[in-house]
């Protein structure tokens, strides 16, 4: 028996669709507001943007500049405290070191120079300058000490007494206007750790001997 030979034409057309590749096929979801999403296409679109985002963290935290060093920080705020400080009591024809010594003078009488220093944290050499000053000024007396005649002690006179009251109130002032900046919390957190910071940290008394 021969066998039959199928027409050229209708061997393209049965066995074309063998030799066409596979249509992929997707699946569309819905989103809240009602719009059609490919979900093939919203997949590779969040992988892409969570690649994107991981790379901007990265990014971000090796340009991110370094925290402000703390002891900087502090020396900045100190010295703009104590600029401001000096410039209100040079208003009323006096000075931080005025005002420091009249101070310490006040709280403990009869301190010697050496102990005058180590309370305002300056070398004795910088104290005498400012005493030999006051003293032409009569604001402060010095006496040798009745026990040791190598010790020098400082005392406020009646004008030095007067003065320091009238001080007074421009530190009062001032401490208000800081005070005003915090909040009550704040205050008490600073007041617990600045001493600590100045306990551990506070320079050696001048040595003198004086």
């Amino acid at each position: 028996m021969s066998r039959s030979v199928m027409p050229p034409s209708l061997q393209v057309r049965f066995l074309a669709p063998e030799r066409t590749a596979p249509i992929r096929s997707r699946q569309r979801c819905w989103t809240p507001n009602g719009s059609s999403v490919d979900r093939g296409r919203h997949r590779d679109a969040r992988v892409l943007v969570t690649d994107r985002i991981a790379s901007d963290t990265q990014q971000a935290n090796v340009s991110s500049p370094m925290e402000e060093p703390l002891g900087r920080q502090l020396a900045i705020t100190g010295r703009l405290v104590r600029e401001r400080f000096d410039g209100c009591l040079g208003n009323h024809g006096s000075s931080l070191a005025t005002w420091a010594v009249l101070r310490s003078a006040d709280e403990e009488a009869g301190l010697s120079q050496r102990e005058l220093a180590a309370r305002m944290s300056i070398k004795s050499p910088t104290l005498v300058r400012h005493l030999d000053r006051m003293e032409h000024e009569g604001l402060i007396a010095r006496a040798r000490d009745e026990h040791d005649r190598r010790v020098v002690r400082v005392s406020l006179t009646p004008t030095g007494r007067r003065r320091y009251e009238a001080l007074r109130g421009v530190a009062a002032n001032l401490d208000a206007q800081l005070r005003s900046l915090l909040s009550p919390p704040e205050i008490e957190t600073l007041e617990q750790v600045l001493p600590r910071i100045r306990e551990r940290w506070h320079p050696d008394p001048a040595q003198d001997g004086s």
